[in-house]
Formats: structure tokens, C-alpha cells, sequence
């Protein structure tokens, strides 16, 4: 059975005791830590008046610091990536002199060497006089989701090179059968260019007789998401019957990825 659960704002406003919001105030920074470590989040902050900054524990883990540390504003752009470090201090002074929010991608090199893709959110804060107290921002360290993009490119590169490289006829199509892509090995065996191929659906391809068992092994793709392998008959353009062996198989992309 289902349990109902009322969720409601957090709020420590109406709290009197001063031992228990002690107690809430420190969960709640254990839950804060929490939720920055899971979403690889930092934060920092500039208070102006004091002329400090403080960080939070998952910006040290982020720069691959283990403590505490004595640096000057100006150096703190000494922890980014040389190429990098002008266009963020330009992007930073001039967020500065306006005092307007900024959101800013680069890199930064951590003590070890190594470079991690990261990206800065800042606001500036101000008194009800519109006199400026500090800023504060959050990094974001996108490394992990960067590298694997990066990972995915390179991977759909290389297929797309075995794909157009072909010897064999190989060529992707909807669930509907119009065709997606083509190889050349597809164009010089049927005769059409692939701007033609890409207009048409693949039953303009198969000779009639053939073409009832040529759906059925085309559905069965789809509704089993597993390989098939079949001969059937299809037409060149010029009219001449070709006897061809396919295997078929279902790709996530909702394609279905046919070679001859």
C-alpha cells in the first residue's frame, strides 16, 4: 500500500529553542555537502566588507586541494587553464564593474596537472542601499559528462566511418521503412543516388512477390528487437531482379540498420 507523505517548505524561522536549531543547522549542512558531493557542486563566496573568501568543502575536492590556503583575488584565476584565464577575468571584471550575474564555462588545471572542465555561476549581492557586500557562485565540474561526450563522438565517428565504408550495401531506415541513410556500396547495387534512396521507402527496393515476406522480417525487427537474416528479391532501377541476403537489426535509436 502506498504511504502519503506531506511535503512541506523548509523553514527554521519558527524555531525557539536554541539547542535544537544547533542541531537542524548542522543536518542541514551535512545534507548540504551531501547534495554537492552527489552533484559535484561547489560554492564559494566573496564577502567585500572582510575582505575574504571562504569555500566549500566540495570546491577543494574539485581544485584537488586538501587544505585551507592564503591567496591573493588576482590569483585565484592562476587555477585556470592559460588559455582560458583572460576570457574569464574579462568575463569577471566586467561582471564586476556592472554588477550583474555571469555564467562562464572554462577549464582549470589542478595542482597535479590535471584539467578539469567546470562551470561558474556568480551573482553580486547587495545592502538595501545598493552598496556591494561581496558575490557569491557555484562551479560546476562537468569533467565526467565532458569526457563521455567526447567518448560518444569518437564512438559515432568510427561507426559512421565502418558504415559509409562498407563494402557491404548498408543503409538505415524509420519504423515506417523510409529510408535514413545509405552507403555507396547500397547505390552502385540498386542504381540510385543516395538523394534518391533518401525519398523513397525501402518497398520501392523489392520486387513484388517478395515484398508480403519482406515485411514480415522487417516487422519482426522491430517487434522482437532481434537480428534477422533473410534472402529476398529486389529491383534495380533499370528493372533488373537482384537476389539478395539481409540481416537486420533493431537500434536503440528506434532505427532499424539493415546490411546486404
Amino acid at each position: 500500500m502506498d504511504k502519503t507523505y506531506n511535503v512541506k517548505r523548509d523553514d527554521i524561522s519558527t524555531i525557539n529553542d536554541k539547542g535544537e536549531l544547533i542541531q537542524i543547522l548542522k543536518r542541514k549542512e551535512k545534507t548540504f555537502e551531501l547534495a554537492q558531493k552527489i552533484a559535484n557542486v561547489g560554492y564559494w563566496e566573496y564577502d567585500q566588507l572582510l575582505d575574504r573568501v571562504s569555500w566549500s568543502k566540495q570546491m577543494f575536492v574539485i581544485y584537488g586541494i586538501n587544505n585551507d590556503f592564503t591567496i591573493k583575488r588576482e590569483e585565484f584565476f592562476n587555477f585556470m587553464h592559460p588559455d582560458d584565464r583572460n576570457r574569464v577575468f574579462e568575463t569577471f571584471s566586467l561582471s564586476e564593474r556592472t554588477k550583474t550575474a555571469y555564467e562562464i564555462e572554462y577549464r582549470i588545471v589542478r595542482p597535479n596537472g590535471e584539467v578539469r572542465f567546470v562551470v561558474e555561476s556568480t551573482e553580486f549581492f547587495s545592502n538595501e542601499s545598493n552598496d556591494w557586500l561581496g558575490a557569491i557562485g557555484t562551479i560546476h565540474d562537468l569533467t565526467e559528462n565532458k569526457n563521455l561526450r567526447l567518448r560518444l563522438i569518437e564512438e559515432e565517428h568510427y561507426y559512421k566511418s565502418l558504415f559509409e565504408n562498407n563494402n557491404d550495401a548498408a543503409y538505415s531506415f524509420d519504423l515506417q521503412g523510409n529510408f535514413l541513410s545509405c552507403n555507396a556500396a547500397l547505390e552502385e547495387m540498386f542504381g540510385y543516388s543516395k538523394e534518391e534512396l533518401l525519398k523513397v521507402n525501402f518497398k520501392h527496393l523489392v520486387e513484388p512477390r517478395s515484398l508480403h515476406k519482406t515485411q514480415d522480417f522487417f516487422m519482426a525487427t522491430i517487434t522482437t528487437r532481434l537480428p534477422q537474416n533473410y534472402d529476398t528479391t529486389g529491383i534495380h532501377k533499370n528493372g533488373e531482379i537482384i537476389e539478395t541476403g539481409y540481416s537486420s537489426l533493431y537500434l536503440l535509436k528506434r532505427l532499424a540498420l539493415d546490411t546486404i
